[in-house]
């Protein structure tokens, strides 16, 4: 019984895909269930230099994410058809759990609350981050729907079995009737996330800006980072200098200092002072190019062990990235690998039939 259901469920999708445009929805619609599935990890305790001093740092955390989601449907899948199914004697248990959910799930009236509670739980799974639990709360409400289509009734099932009351054996069902289109959203995913990896890092430390491609160009980088800062120094080094006030209190303090020729020794005494503190001022200069040295010696060390940290974390990232991407190869085989008839209730005695031996 169970196969004759399984096949007429397979000859309405068949009809279907004859429809224009279908084949091209059910992609888009499998698109928005996996998008859901994508996490919104933040990756900055472990590369916390390229947290705080790359400018495209956003794209390169939600990069991570993107490669993450192999893992994440993997795993998602192989709870579904690597846990058990009820068992045969287990049937009447199952009926009671379905008309223990038809009496207490919620009716039309209450779908809004649904909607608002999901939402508010949404923004605490993301730790108050209202931005990010709106599009991923946007991105599942077709679960929460009343009135969906046939297939959207599947991906409901497949993915977001929590919302839509799916057993274990129906979402083995749902995977089942689409696994086509998954694989094709899935690729689609896939090459659009390795499309859009950024291909430079892009440094900003201090007022020195850079870019790394792998990571392996630190003697480049040092050297341009060492050559910005000397020329800092040497602008900073050039405003040590007398000022116009120094200037017209030297000039002032010299005509005073004539003026004891003529007797006065009060405007005589005040020009020695100005020209005196003059020249202390002068004496005090190379001092203070010295403190303008130390501190710009200082900086450079402190950026370029910043910059150091930046392209070591980079290479790090980029191994990374491709870690999480090279699972997307397993993922895909998994999908291919799922057996049509994976969704059927077996007998306690019987060997599991999880996926097919293609």
């Amino acid at each position: 019984m169970q196969q004759v259901c399984y096949e007429r469920l397979q000859a309405w999708i068949g009809e279907l895909s004859d429809r224009a445009g279908f084949v091209e929805e059910q992609r888009v619609q499998w698109r928005q269930a996996l998008l859901s599935k994508i996490p919104e990890d933040q990756h900055g305790a472990r590369y916390p230099h390229l947290e705080r001093l790359c400018t495209n740092w956003a794209a390169l955390n939600g990069q991570l994410n993107r490669a993450s989601l192999n893992t994440v449907f993997l795993d998602h899948m192989r709870e579904i058809f690597e846990s058990s199914l009820p068992s045969s004697t287990r049937l009447a248990e199952a009926v009671d759990d379905l008309l223990t959910h038809l009496v207490t799930d919620h009716d039309a009236a209450e779908l809004p609350l649904r909607k608002e509670e999901a939402r508010l739980q949404a923004i605490i799974a993301q730790d108050g981050r209202v931005d990010i639990a709106e599009k991923h709360h946007d991105l599942e409400r077709e679960a929460f729907e009343e009135n969906v289509s046939f297939t959207q009734l599947l991906t409901n099932a497949a993915m977001h079995a929590e919302r839509s009351g799916a057993s274990r054996a129906s979402q083995r069902l749902a995977f089942a009737l689409s696994r086509a289109w998954v694989h094709n959203a899935f690729s689609d995913l896939t090459i659009e996330t390795r499309r859009t990896q950024p291909d430079t890092a892009h440094l900003q430390i201090g007022n020195w800006t850079g870019q790394t491609h792998d990571g392996t160009e630190e003697k480049a980088l040092r050297s341009s980072l060492e050559q910005h800062i000397h020329s800092e120094c040497l602008a900073a080094l050039a405003l040590v200098k007398l000022g116009p006030k120094h200037v017209i209190c030297g000039i002032l303090g010299i005509l005073l200092l004539l003026s004891m020729f003529t007797g006065n020794f009060i405007f005589a005494f005040i020009g020695v002072a100005l020209l005196a503190w003059v020249f202390f001022e002068y004496r005090g200069l190379e001092k203070k190019r010295d403190m303008v040295r130390d501190s710009f010696d200082r900086r450079a060390q402190s950026e370029k062990a910043d910059l150091d940290g930046c392209l070591a974390e980079y290479v790090e990232w980029l191994r990374d990235f491709a870690a999480r991407d090279a699972v997307a190869t397993q993922t895909s085989a998994y999908i291919d690998a799922i057996a049509p008839d994976s969704h059927l209730a077996l007998r306690e005695e019987s060997s599991r039939r999880i996926l097919s031996n293609s």
